[in-house]
């Protein structure tokens, strides 16, 4: 009883839904069909008074241009009266008038009698007469200074229907004198009119006071006797006259009502009307009406029979629907239930991810009922179980010794089949017969309902099964399906916790290695502010982590937070600028740091980060300036060695004028004595006063001293000593120049001067042992350290007077250098015809402390020095040499100098 009144009351509402959105329908649609009616009314309306309007405009405009024609021939005849004229002036006249108005046919002028004295298009003007027109007669009796308009006419002359506008024309006592006409066509604006309104339902008045008809168009004849009542519609010529519209029959041939839309001209007493059908403007609106009407009704219809169908398919629907609701429910709720235990799952604290697997096995049997399960890891590669979870009921029943928690595939039974079949085993009867079944240990518990399904991951390979038993409703597909869903939401919690625990075992790791790192490393955003940072960081700048969070890296090092200048230097935003590797070295806090700075881009090649690497580079700068003065000292100690080889020839060089130097002197102390005895026995002759006497007196001493030949000698003894003190003062300046141990910087060199200054150091070593040929070719000067250049210069000429002797030939050996330029270079080469070198020789020449001499005659550095030195300097030290042939040297400098001074590398 309560379900049919409940179907009555659900019947009834429906019904009641239909008839109120029937009704809406129906009132909302008839709305839109009157609006539509209205708004179609209106727009036809609004543009048939949009054609009067035009109507209007052009026709006062046309009418106002003939009217001022004959304005301004009136005026010019009552300037000059046409009695003073002679027709030919007259038509002149009249003709330049007329060429400016196309609407005009003709401009005729009448005297008072009628008869027509000039015409625009004649001439000589035939004889006419105006006497018996209409429009003529009224200007002579009414004496009218108003513009008349004549009614249409047919010109039996041009055989076309025209009209004319006159004013009259008065003589100096004020009396008629007569007319000016112009003559309009009728067709100039049936024309226009035609063009303007093509439609053969619409058709144009002009309307008189009179209600006369002035025009038609299209034109008809007939038309123009039409008598309109100004009586009827006096509103028409009303002073205030408005545009309006209304409907009239008396303008249609056929008698047929038609709507008029008027408009007044303002110049003339005219009314323009555009009229239309009535049944033509109107039928296709209401047509329109009619059809929505129809179609409303059809939809009402339609409506109607739908809601009947529907009515009575509801009525036998609604059983099933209600069971189908009763079912969705149902699975509502279990889904409910499956969601909340994924979500209970997904938030329980564990801290083990086989505690949440455990934690979730317990979900599963409570909500699929039930009694034991278990979760196996399975690895697809070895083929092998891996127990993770068993059911807490399972170890209380269990009565197996021992149990496994690993097993291998091929030894497992029908619960293995689930990854030997790759789909899910189901089993309602465990104790029938099957031939999957290899039974189970004595002890295990016993099963009476089975069921087993493999987990999949993204790629598709096993990696768990999981398994429920003995519950009391038999398991289904819908179980399977339940199951696997289920199991795939907790298998991907279950990796997501055990991803989690890896990332954040990986995370410390990564920490501890990166606190590991000895050297600061510095994390930037793309706005150079400071991410994270390593211990090392920390102790270098003698902060925490939290103080230097988001610090920039110019305030890192700059020490300032409004250092402008700073940012200019500052490696970080130079390298977001070129978005390249960038290296520096910086002091600060009386520390030399090596900083390289590292940009992270994104796959758009975009700045996103950088990575700064910072080295406390004080201790290898502080060993290389000691290695620097070391090698300093060694430079010099290797030059003193050279200058201690050197130092017997470089004495017998010295001992040589200084031998001759002495022994002039000697000489010259024996001359001046004489000089004495010479002056002295001058004084004693000049005193006794014997001229004769004492001029032989002095002539014999000369001859006995020989004062003749000891001027002679005198001279030549001072040349040949300032000759041997030249000699000295060149010996020791190259000598001092050579062995001086300041570090000077670099200077243009011209390189023969060097050879030349090292060559007369080293000549008393040569001359003896080789004979010395100089070929030098065009070298300009060049920028280098001079003393270094002449320190390999002296190594390798001492080397090769040593190779000379070495070769032990018994004769004079012979040394070569040559200069010349060569592709930017300036190369030296040192030849010698010496003992030569082996290639295992050649090979070790250059290491330190090398040598093939005997003890006390070399040290093994000076072809290690000379190539540091060619080295620093650019350039590069060749050796091309033939054991018992000789050895050529090459020194190979760059035109364009070092890179950075040698003295101070």
């Amino acid at each position: 009883m309560a379900q049919r009144e409940t179907r009555i009351l659900s019947q009834t509402a429906l019904w009641m839904l239909v008839g109120i959105s029937l009704t809406l329908l129906i009132l909302l649609t008839l709305c839109q069909i009157v609006e539509t009616y209205r708004e179609a009314r209106r727009a036809q309306a609004e543009r048939h008074a949009a054609y009067a309007v035009g109507l209007a405009d052009h026709t006062e405009r046309a009418l106002g241009e003939a009217l001022l024609m004959l304005e301004q021939q009136v005026e010019l005849l009552r300037l000059r009266p046409f009695s003073r004229h002679d027709g030919l002036q007259l038509h002149q006249q009249l003709a330049a008038q007329l060429r400016r108005a196309p609407q005009v046919a003709e401009l005729l002028l009448a005297d008072a009698e009628g008869r027509l004295l000039a015409s625009s298009e004649d001439w000589p003007t035939p004889p006419r007469s105006l006497a018996d027109r209409a429009d003529f007669q009224r200007q002579r009796a009414g004496h009218l200074i108003a513009p008349l308009l004549s009614l249409p006419y047919r010109d039996a002359q041009r055989g076309a229907w025209c009209f004319s506008l006159s004013l009259p024309l008065t003589d100096a006592a004020g009396d008629f004198a007569g007319v000016v006409l112009v003559v309009l066509r009728v067709d100039y604006f049936s024309a226009f009119y035609q063009r303007l309104f093509p439609q053969p339902t619409e058709r144009i008045h002009l309307l008189r006071q009179d209600g006369r008809v002035q025009l038609v168009m299209p034109f008809d004849p007939a038309a123009l006797e039409v008598a309109f009542m100004p009586a009827q519609h006096p509103e028409l010529f009303a002073p205030d006259r408005q545009p309006g519209r209304f409907e009239c029959a008396v303008l249609d041939p056929a008698g047929r009502g038609r709507l008029v839309t008027s408009q007044t001209l303002e110049t003339l007493p005219l009314v323009a009307l555009m009229s239309v059908d009535k049944q033509a403007a109107l039928g296709p609106l209401r047509q329109q009406v009619a059809e929505r009407l129809l179609f409303l009704l059809i939809t009402v219809a339609a409506i109607l029979a739908l809601t009947y169908q529907l009515a009575r398919q509801s009525a036998g629907s609604q059983r099933e629907l209600r069971k189908r609701v009763e079912l969705r429910t149902a699975r509502l709720k279990q889904l409910n239930r499956e969601l909340a235990a994924l979500v209970d799952i997904g938030q329980h604290a564990a801290d083990d991810v086989q505690l949440l697997l455990d934690f979730a096995l317990d979900k599963i049997l409570y909500l699929t009922g039930s009694q034991y399960g278990y979760i196996y890891h399975y690895n697809e590669e070895r083929r092998e179980f891996t127990l993770n979870s068993w059911s807490k009921e399972v170890l209380p029943d269990c009565q197996v010794m021992q149990p496994q928690t690993i097993y291998q595939l091929e030894k497992t039974g029908i619960w293995g089949e689930a990854v030997r079949q790759r789909k899910p085993i189901m089993l309602n009867d465990f104790a029938a017969e099957h031939p999957l079944k290899k039974g189970y240990p004595a002890g295990h518990v016993p099963l009476r309902r089975f069921l087993t399904v493999p987990i999949f991951d993204g790629r598709g390979q096993i990696v768990a099964v999981v398994g429920l038993a003995n519950r009391e409703q038999p398991y289904r597909q819908r179980d399977v399906r339940q199951l696997r869903l289920m199991m795939d939401g907790v298998w991907k919690i279950y990796r997501q916790r055990e991803l989690e625990q890896q990332l954040s075992r990986a995370a410390s790791q990564w920490q501890a290695s990166f606190d590991a790192i000895i050297d600061a490393v510095l994390l930037y955003d793309d706005q150079g502010r400071l991410l994270r940072c390593n211990r090392a960081t920390t102790r270098l700048f003698k902060r925490d982590f939290k103080e230097l969070l988001g610090m920039r890296c110019r305030e890192l090092l700059a020490g300032a937070r409004t250092a402008t200048a700073a940012e200019a230097s500052c490696l970080v935003c130079a390298c977001r600028r070129q978005k390249s590797s960038i290296e520096g070295l910086l002091q600060h806090d009386g520390r030399w740091l090596q900083i390289r700075v590292d940009p992270i881009l994104d796959g758009a090649d975009a700045f996103v980060g950088a990575v700064q690497v910072i080295h406390d580079d004080s201790q290898r700068i502080a060993n290389e300036e000691k290695l620097q003065f070391t090698q300093a000292q060694l430079l010099q100690s290797e030059k003193l060695a050279s200058i201690g080889q050197l130092a017997a020839g470089i004495a017998h060089e010295i001992n040589n004028p200084l031998s001759f130097i002495s022994s002039n002197l000697a000489n010259l102390k024996n001359y001046i004595s004489r000089y004495d005895q010479q002056v002295a026995g001058l004084e004693q002759l000049v005193l006794a006063g014997d001229g004769v006497e004492a001029a032989e007196k002095i002539a014999d001493q000369r001859r006995r001293l020989k004062f003749d030949y000891i001027q002679q000698d005198v001279q030549d003894l001072l040349a040949e000593s300032t000759e041997g003190c030249e000699r000295l003062k060149r010996i020791v300046e190259d000598l001092k120049t050579f062995a001086r141990s300041d570090q000077a910087q670099l200077e243009e060199v011209d390189l023969h001067q060097c050879l030349d200054s090292t060559i007369n150091i080293a000549w008393n070593q040569i001359k003896y042992v080789a004979r010395l040929e100089r070929d030098y070719g065009q070298l300009p000067r060049l920028w280098c350290n001079a003393q270094q250049i002449n320190q390999v210069i002296l190594n390798l000429l001492i080397n090769a007077v040593q190779a000379i002797e070495a070769a032990g030939r018994g004769e004079a050996g012979l040394i070569r250098v040559q200069t010349r330029r060569q592709e930017g270079w300036a190369v030296i080469e040192l030849r010698d015809n010496g003992c030569g070198m082996s290639e295992a020789v050649q090979k070790r020449i250059f290491e330190p402390f090398f040598t093939t001499k005997e003890v006390g005659k070399g040290t093994g550095l000076g072809l290690s020095i000379s190539y540091d030195i060619l080295k620093k300097h650019g350039g590069r030290l060749t050796v091309d040499s033939r054991a018992g042939e000789g050895s050529c040297f090459g020194l190979w400098l760059p035109l364009s100098g070092p890179v950075s001074s040698p003295a101070t590398d």
